[in-house]
């Protein structure tokens, strides 16, 4: 009371000269505050006794608490000075005005050029006009805080405290306090007229002593920032949580801080992940931005957003329009987040939550909780869940899924619903089964990344992408128990014959001979094994698995994607072996392999390796030791190179000619090219040839000698290729291309994966969001492509050069 009397003793002399009235407020409304701001720097030197609000003369002595270096407001008692300070100073100020009218305010402005100049200017100058100017447009507007802001300028020990507490008012900063020392966001909880009592009842149960232990600061109000800060330190975070620009010592309070831990994807522990921390900093930013511009303002900003809190009801909108990206987040008793549409952020809490982004590609985080992911073949994008405790489950147009999914065959890596409506496919992240945390984090082992899709018709349509999952997570059992039908069993051996295989009525299991074979599957799931010559085999429909053996080969995956019939549901393996081989993908999510699956595609081999085509579907691609063309075709596919210089194109349709050649029984012998070493070889007098059709009533194939059969000529497989050039491949296929036309981009490319392996590469994302990594040797990378692509077909794509220049 003694301070506050002396100190409106001191502004009624010195400023106000006889106006303040006797029965002014403005001492019992600063009874027991450590001093007021404007009083302060009416009297003494530098730096103008501000260490009053900062410091305790009466445990630290009064020569070493006014020292400059000792004046920090590192402390809530320091916070809680400063902010009754700003308080008073309005009341005052206010108080004053009613009777000193346009007088104080010239007076003020005089003092304030005094402290800027060090001169007493004249009336008539025109900078002490200026500032007299300035603070009567705050007086019309009623703005009593603002002018304190002109005075705490000369200390800059405490001036952004006060410019943020004059901008907010003392209110709004007040429940700010409260929320960081509770932990939970109470902003517009305080009315202006409540502040006094408010106050009281916050502060009154503490001691100073308390007060000053608490350590406490300011936090700045620039995200990237805020986001280093808050990744190693629980206080900052806790702020965050709070929305309080204000951080304090959690320790010292005594807060529970085990939910605000960073999530770690090594060990699957921690809560926070670090887009939440982006989120929320980017909120509390917003929020306080709306408090200086006006309590209900929509903040300018090209981008439309609404950050709401539901557990505090705080909401701040920024741009103008009714259509904006959500970023909500949960209440702690469980929530039901809805976006809007649009790629929204949604974040539940503690408790059960339910999250439905509703169309676009939305970001879910359950939190901790039985949490409930609502997902919709009816909306666009693709949505990313991360549920860090794996309790939880996903929604499908309405209906939970769940229980056990089966691999159709064993190095698939797409699991099926019992009903087959329902595909989980374990994708790569640079390493082939790593999961990818939150934010591109390594995963923990024995945990992946989902890609969930429904079955549209007959199209797959992927509806979201699960990050660190873990076995049984959400629900989710990926079981290695095949789910394979019977076969019927055909094995071949010798070099008899050649044989010729015609579709069956059920899935089949066919080993053939030695010489050049041509095998049609049938309609379902087929198991093909080729000889060592060179084969040709067509998959037809299922999820066929077909191993080239030795010998060039040509392996189609089940119906080109521009058949009548073609299924996106058609899932096949297709292993071209030793030899030259020309592997293509059908409609379906396909993986090819160069090489036999074991076999090690890194180490060094021959020059010219295998022609792969992706065709449509999320596909994989697996080159060889040599040079290979490989052509992701449509869809967002995976490629690996392996050694040698490879043609690499993420969306490529690159496919040459095939040449087939009628033998008749009883042909003399003649010669042909050899499809490896080029040269003309002797081709013995042919042997018998025998065809293989489907007799259905007895369910099993009848042979019967044919007076012809149609082998591949060893010339379609034959091409030359040169990845040198900066400016472009080049692959010539000596036959020339598939009906005539060289297809360079496939329509519907995706966003593609690429890993070119060592050698001379020459690799092009082209459309969408790739990612290109080099790898050893002298590379060739285009996230687009070194020619024009269509208009608006360009991503954003990220490039990894790797060793080699």
């Amino acid at each position: 009371m003694q301070i506050a009397r002396d100190d409106a003793s001191s502004i009624g002399i010195n400023l106000y000269a006889g106006h303040l009235s006797e029965s002014d407020d403005a001492v019992v409304f600063n009874t027991g505050w450590s001093g007021t701001l404007g009083f302060n720097l009416l009297g003494g030197e530098e730096p103008f006794e501000s260490w009053r609000l900062l410091a305790e003369p009466a445990r630290d002595g009064l020569e070493a608490a006014s020292r400059p270096e000792n004046q920090r407001l590192d402390s809530f008692d320091d916070f809680k000075n400063i902010l009754f300070a700003t308080a008073a100073y309005e009341a005052a100020w206010k108080a004053s005005s009613f009777e000193a009218g346009a007088v104080a305010a010239y007076e003020l402005a005089r003092f304030i050029a005094f402290m800027q100049t060090r001169r007493l200017l004249p009336s008539n100058d025109a900078y002490l006009r200026s500032i007299a100017a300035q603070i009567e447009i705050n007086l019309a507007n009623d703005n009593w805080l603002g002018l304190v802001k002109d005075v705490a300028a000369f200390s800059p020990a405490i001036s952004p405290a006060v410019n943020l507490m004059a901008d907010v008012g003392p209110a709004n900063f007040l429940d700010m306090m409260r929320s960081a020392y509770e932990g939970q966001a109470l902003l517009w909880q305080t009315k202006h007229a409540q502040f006094q009592d408010a106050a009281y009842a916050f502060f009154s149960p503490m001691s100073a002593q308390q007060r000053e232990g608490i350590g406490a600061r300011m936090l700045p109000m620039e995200q990237e920032q805020l986001v280093r800060m808050a990744r190693s330190d629980v206080d900052v975070r806790n702020a965050l949580q709070a929305l309080s620009a204000l951080s304090v010592d959690t320790a010292a309070v005594g807060l529970d801080t085990s939910h605000l831990q960073i999530y770690d994807a090594q060990s699957g522990t921690g809560r926070l992940t670090e887009r939440w921390l982006q989120d929320r900093a980017a909120f509390l930013i917003a929020q306080t931005q709306e408090l200086q511009q006006g309590n209900g303002s929509v903040l300018r900003d090209p981008q439309r957003l609404r950050y709401y809190d539901m557990g505090s009801e705080q909401e701040v909108l920024q741009g103008f329009g009714s259509h904006r990206r959500q970023i909500v987040f949960g209440a702690a008793g469980g929530s039901d987040l809805q976006g809007q549409g649009f790629d929204d952020r949604l974040y539940g809490g503690d408790e059960a939550d339910r999250l439905e982004g509703k169309g676009g590609s939305d970001y879910l985080d359950g939190g901790q909780g039985h949490d409930t992911y609502v997902l919709s073949s009816d909306d666009s994008g693709v949505d990313t869940i991360v549920d860090i405790d794996g309790d939880g489950h996903l929604e499908v147009d309405g209906s939970a899924i769940s229980g056990v999914y089966k691999r159709h065959h064993s190095q698939s890596t797409s699991y099926y619903s019992a009903d087959g409506r329902t595909r989980i496919d374990v994708l790569p992240n640079g390493v082939h089964t790593q999961s990818q945390g939150p934010e591109g984090q390594a995963g923990a082992a024995g945990r992946h990344t989902l890609g969930v899709y429904r079955l549209d018709g007959t199209q797959w349509r992927q509806l979201a992408r699960v990050l660190d999952w873990k076995d049984q997570g959400l629900g989710l059992q990926l079981s290695d128990e095949l789910g394979e039908p019977e076969r019927h069993v055909v094995t071949q051996g010798g070099d008899l014959y050649y044989d010729t295989f015609e579709a069956a009525d059920r899935p089949v299991q066919i080993s053939t001979g030695d010489k050049r074979d041509y095998v049609n599957g049938s309609a379902f799931s087929d198991h093909i094994s080729l000889g060592e010559s060179h084969d040709i085999a067509l998959a037809g429909l299922g999820n066929d698995f077909i191993d080239g053996g030795a010998g060039g080969d040509f392996i189609l995956a089940g119906p080109d994607v521009r058949e009548p019939g073609a299924s996106a549901n058609d899932h096949d393996v297709l292993v071209g072996g030793a030899g030259r081989d020309k592997l293509k993908g059908g409609a379906g999510d396909d993986v090819l392999y160069a090489m036999a699956m074991e076999d090690d595609i890194d180490s060094e081999g021959t020059a010219t390796g295998d022609w792969l085509l992706g065709g449509s579907g999320d596909d994989t691609l697996h080159g060889s030791r040599a040079g290979d063309v490989l052509n992701g075709g449509a869809g967002n596919d995976r490629i690996r190179g392996g050694h040698g210089g490879d043609v690499i194109l993420g969306d490529g349709g690159l496919e040459s000619q095939n040449k087939y050649v009628t033998l008749d029984i009883g042909q003399p012998g003649y010669w042909d090219i050899d499809p490896i070493t080029g040269q003309p070889i002797y081709v013995p007098p042919q042997t018998p040839g025998r065809e293989y059709q489907w007799d259905a009533a007895r369910a099993q194939y009848r042979a019967r000698q044919v007076q012809s059969v149609v082998i591949l000529n060893g010339p379609s497989l034959r091409w030359t290729m040169d990845t040198s050039s900066a400016s472009n491949y080049t692959v010539s296929p000596l036959l020339g291309w598939h009906g005539g036309q060289e297809v360079r981009l496939e329509d519907g490319g995706g966003n593609d994966w690429i890993e070119a392996g060592a050698g001379d590469d020459w690799v092009a994302g082209q459309t969408g969001d790739d990612e290109l990594h080099g790898g050893e040797g002298n590379d060739v990378l285009y996230g687009d492509d070194a020619v024009a692509m269509p208009e608006g077909s360009e991503g954003n794509d990220r490039l990894f050069a790797g060793a080699g220049r």
